[in-house]
Protein backbone atom coordinates (compact mmCIF):
# COMPACT_ATOMS: atom_id res chain seq x y z
CA UNK A 1 0.00 0.00 0.00
CA UNK A 2 2.81 2.36 0.94
CA UNK A 3 4.51 1.55 -2.36
CA UNK A 4 1.29 2.36 -4.27
CA UNK A 5 0.92 5.72 -2.49
CA UNK A 6 4.53 6.55 -3.29
CA UNK A 7 3.96 5.73 -6.99
CA UNK A 8 0.85 7.90 -7.09
CA UNK A 9 2.74 10.76 -5.49
CA UNK A 10 5.54 10.50 -8.07
CA UNK A 11 3.00 10.46 -10.93
CA UNK A 12 1.19 13.51 -9.51
CA UNK A 13 4.47 15.40 -9.13
CA UNK A 14 5.50 14.50 -12.71
CA UNK A 15 2.13 15.62 -14.06
CA UNK A 16 2.42 18.88 -12.13
CA UNK A 17 5.91 19.50 -13.58
CA UNK A 18 4.68 18.78 -17.15
CA UNK A 19 1.72 21.14 -16.75
CA UNK A 20 3.98 23.84 -15.28
CA UNK A 21 6.52 23.55 -18.13
CA UNK A 22 3.68 23.69 -20.69
CA UNK A 23 2.23 26.78 -19.05
CA UNK A 24 5.62 28.53 -19.03
CA UNK A 25 6.13 27.65 -22.72
CA UNK A 26 2.70 29.01 -23.73
CA UNK A 27 3.19 32.18 -21.67
CA UNK A 28 6.57 32.88 -23.31
CA UNK A 29 5.07 32.28 -26.77
CA UNK A 30 2.25 34.72 -25.98
CA UNK A 31 4.69 37.37 -24.76
CA UNK A 32 6.80 36.98 -27.93
CA UNK A 33 3.76 37.38 -30.21
CA UNK A 34 2.59 40.46 -28.29
CA UNK A 35 6.05 42.02 -28.63
CA UNK A 36 6.03 41.31 -32.38
CA UNK A 37 2.65 43.04 -32.75
CA UNK A 38 3.88 46.00 -30.73
CA UNK A 39 7.06 46.27 -32.81
CA UNK A 40 5.05 46.08 -36.01
CA UNK A 41 2.78 48.87 -34.82
CA UNK A 42 5.79 51.00 -33.98
CA UNK A 43 7.34 50.45 -37.40
CA UNK A 44 4.11 51.42 -39.17
CA UNK A 45 4.05 54.74 -37.35
CA UNK A 46 7.68 55.57 -38.12
CA UNK A 47 7.43 57.29 -41.47
CA UNK A 48 9.27 60.06 -43.21
CA UNK A 49 8.65 61.99 -46.41
CA UNK A 50 10.53 61.55 -49.68
CA UNK A 51 10.25 64.15 -52.44
CA UNK A 52 11.36 63.21 -55.97
CA UNK A 53 11.91 65.95 -58.54
CA UNK A 54 13.18 66.34 -62.12
CA UNK A 55 15.47 68.96 -63.65
CA UNK A 56 17.95 69.38 -66.52
CA UNK A 57 21.09 71.47 -66.36
CA UNK A 58 22.53 70.34 -69.70
CA UNK A 59 23.91 72.77 -72.31
CA UNK A 60 21.73 73.79 -75.26
CA UNK A 61 21.21 71.18 -77.96
CA UNK A 62 21.58 72.26 -81.57
CA UNK A 63 18.23 72.40 -83.44
CA UNK A 64 16.46 70.53 -80.60
CA UNK A 65 13.86 72.66 -78.83
CA UNK A 66 12.15 70.08 -76.59
CA UNK A 67 12.83 66.70 -75.04
CA UNK A 68 9.61 65.35 -73.52
CA UNK A 69 9.83 62.41 -71.12
CA UNK A 70 6.65 60.61 -70.01
CA UNK A 71 6.95 58.98 -66.56
CA UNK A 72 4.13 56.65 -65.50
CA UNK A 73 5.43 55.42 -62.16
CA UNK A 74 8.10 56.21 -59.56
CA UNK A 75 9.34 53.86 -56.84
CA UNK A 76 12.11 53.70 -54.26
CA UNK A 77 13.80 50.54 -53.00
CA UNK A 78 15.30 49.22 -49.79
CA UNK A 79 16.24 45.80 -48.49
CA UNK A 80 13.46 45.75 -45.87
CA UNK A 81 10.42 46.92 -47.84
CA UNK A 82 11.44 46.04 -51.39
CA UNK A 83 9.97 48.48 -53.95
CA UNK A 84 7.83 51.25 -52.42
CA UNK A 85 5.51 53.19 -54.74
CA UNK A 86 5.82 56.98 -54.55
CA UNK A 87 3.68 57.85 -57.61
CA UNK A 88 1.69 56.10 -60.30
CA UNK A 89 0.34 59.27 -61.89
CA UNK A 90 1.33 59.90 -65.51
CA UNK A 91 3.57 62.98 -65.75
CA UNK A 92 5.24 64.62 -68.76
CA UNK A 93 8.36 66.74 -68.36
CA UNK A 94 10.05 68.90 -71.00
CA UNK A 95 13.69 68.59 -69.97
CA UNK A 96 14.85 71.52 -72.09
CA UNK A 97 12.11 73.77 -70.75
CA UNK A 98 13.24 72.93 -67.22
CA UNK A 99 16.78 73.84 -68.25
CA UNK A 100 15.74 77.16 -69.81
CA UNK A 101 13.72 78.19 -66.76
CA UNK A 102 16.26 76.74 -64.28
CA UNK A 103 13.43 75.07 -62.42
CA UNK A 104 12.89 71.79 -60.61
CA UNK A 105 9.59 70.03 -61.26
CA UNK A 106 7.89 67.81 -58.68
CA UNK A 107 7.59 64.12 -59.54
CA UNK A 108 6.25 62.77 -56.23
CA UNK A 109 5.81 63.77 -52.59
CA UNK A 110 5.07 60.71 -50.46
CA UNK A 111 5.21 59.30 -46.94
CA UNK A 112 7.36 56.15 -46.83
CA UNK A 113 8.67 53.94 -44.01
CA UNK A 114 11.71 55.48 -42.32
CA UNK A 115 14.67 53.50 -43.65
CA UNK A 116 17.71 53.57 -45.93
CA UNK A 117 16.90 53.49 -49.66
CA UNK A 118 19.31 52.37 -52.37
CA UNK A 119 17.47 52.86 -55.69
CA UNK A 120 14.90 54.91 -57.55
CA UNK A 121 12.99 53.20 -60.36
CA UNK A 122 11.12 55.20 -63.00
CA UNK A 123 8.76 53.62 -65.52
CA UNK A 124 9.12 55.63 -68.74
CA UNK A 125 6.52 55.11 -71.48
CA UNK A 126 7.79 57.57 -74.07
CA UNK A 127 10.47 60.11 -74.97
CA UNK A 128 9.69 62.66 -77.70
CA UNK A 129 12.32 64.91 -79.27
CA UNK A 130 11.37 68.07 -81.20
CA UNK A 131 14.11 68.87 -83.73
CA UNK A 132 13.74 71.58 -86.39
CA UNK A 133 10.04 71.69 -85.55
CA UNK A 134 9.57 67.95 -86.17
CA UNK A 135 8.50 65.66 -83.32
CA UNK A 136 10.24 62.25 -83.25
CA UNK A 137 9.87 59.44 -80.74
CA UNK A 138 13.23 58.41 -79.36
CA UNK A 139 14.07 54.75 -78.81
CA UNK A 140 14.46 53.66 -75.20
CA UNK A 141 16.84 50.77 -74.40
CA UNK A 142 14.51 50.00 -71.49
CA UNK A 143 11.22 51.36 -70.19
CA UNK A 144 12.60 51.12 -66.66
CA UNK A 145 15.25 53.46 -65.35
CA UNK A 146 16.97 52.22 -62.18
CA UNK A 147 19.03 54.91 -60.51
CA UNK A 148 21.34 53.84 -57.67
CA UNK A 149 21.54 56.10 -54.63
CA UNK A 150 22.06 55.97 -50.89
CA UNK A 151 19.62 58.02 -48.86
CA UNK A 152 18.26 57.90 -45.35
CA UNK A 153 14.62 58.80 -44.74
CA UNK A 154 14.23 59.70 -41.08
CA UNK A 155 10.98 59.54 -39.11
CA UNK A 156 8.96 62.77 -39.34
CA UNK A 157 11.60 64.33 -41.61
CA UNK A 158 11.77 65.06 -45.35
CA UNK A 159 14.40 63.77 -47.77
CA UNK A 160 14.57 65.31 -51.23
CA UNK A 161 16.03 63.66 -54.34
CA UNK A 162 16.48 65.70 -57.52
CA UNK A 163 17.11 63.69 -60.69
CA UNK A 164 19.10 65.88 -63.06
CA UNK A 165 18.75 64.49 -66.59
CA UNK A 166 21.75 65.54 -68.67
CA UNK A 167 19.98 65.68 -72.02
CA UNK A 168 22.97 66.39 -74.27
CA UNK A 169 24.72 63.23 -72.99
CA UNK A 170 21.52 61.15 -73.02
CA UNK A 171 20.55 61.65 -76.68
CA UNK A 172 22.37 59.75 -79.42
CA UNK A 173 21.69 59.80 -83.17
CA UNK A 174 22.40 56.66 -85.20
CA UNK A 175 23.86 56.65 -88.72
CA UNK A 176 20.30 56.23 -90.05
CA UNK A 177 19.14 59.30 -88.15
CA UNK A 178 17.29 57.45 -85.42
CA UNK A 179 17.39 59.04 -81.97
CA UNK A 180 18.22 56.86 -78.96
CA UNK A 181 17.61 58.09 -75.41
CA UNK A 182 20.04 56.50 -72.96
CA UNK A 183 19.57 58.54 -69.77
CA UNK A 184 22.56 60.05 -68.01
CA UNK A 185 21.32 61.23 -64.63
CA UNK A 186 23.02 63.11 -61.84
CA UNK A 187 21.45 62.66 -58.39
CA UNK A 188 21.27 65.52 -55.92
CA UNK A 189 19.95 64.56 -52.50
CA UNK A 190 19.25 66.32 -49.24
CA UNK A 191 18.28 64.61 -45.99
CA UNK A 192 16.20 66.40 -43.34
CA UNK A 193 15.42 68.97 -46.06
CA UNK A 194 13.15 72.02 -45.93
CA UNK A 195 11.23 71.55 -49.19
CA UNK A 196 8.84 74.17 -50.54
Amino acid sequence: MAQTNKSITIIVVLLFIIVLVGFIFLYNKYQTSQQAVQDQGTNVQEKGRIVLAITDAAPSLQNITSVFIDIDKAEVHNSTQGWVLTSNAHRRFDLLDLKKSSTVSLLSNTQVPADTYDQVRLTVSKVLVVQNGVETEAKLPSGELKIPLNIQVNANKTTSVVLDFIADKSLHVTGKGRIIFTPVIKVERSENADVQ
